[in-house]
């Protein structure tokens, strides 16, 4: 009965075993009309960081235990993850950045009291000029704001709306 139980667990154990798919979407580095259509490489600026606080308090036995927290957020890193699964390729700063690459900054551009805004903008590497400019505002921390810009940036029907 053990051996039965056994190969039961062993066979299970090798059925779930899979190759995960690949969750890389190209079709906006692919298009022509998109504005980052077109690009291959991306490098992204940013000097900033963005902090975010937590507080949490629980109350037992009478007792008030008050928990607080605070994060740094480097925007550059969820920008290049985000631009990575996209299928674009980063490249290191250089002098000269290869044909077809992109640069990305990303800052918290205002904050009110609920409020944050963040703004990310692309621009060619190679001629400085500017591609897009993307703002989004959000309830929250900043990194959710830069999220949702590039969410906007990379989705067709929010550049233009008439398709």
């Amino acid at each position: 009965m053990k051996k039965i139980a056994l190969l039961c667990l062993l066979t299970a154990l090798f059925c779930s075993c899979s190759v995960l798919s690949t969750t890389t979407d190209t079709s906006i580095r692919d298009s022509k009309e998109h504005p980052l259509g077109g690009y291959k490489y991306f490098h992204v600026y940013s000097d900033t960081q963005f902090r975010a606080s937590t507080s949490t308090s629980r109350t037992e036995n009478g007792t008030t235990t008050t928990t607080h927290s605070l994060s740094k957020n480097d925007p550059a890193e969820f920008v290049s993850g985000f631009l990575m699964k996209k299928g674009y390729i980063f490249v290191p700063e250089t002098d000269t950045f290869p044909e077809g690459t992109m640069l990305v900054t990303c800052a918290k551009s205002g904050e009110g009291s609920w409020t944050t805004e963040a703004t990310v903008q692309f621009m060619d590497a190679q001629t400085q000029e500017l591609l897009m400019t993307v703002s989004e505002i959000t309830v929250g921390n900043a990194a959710k704001a830069v999220y949702r810009c590039l969410e906007k940036a990379f989705n067709p029907k929010s550049l233009n709306p008439k398709k």
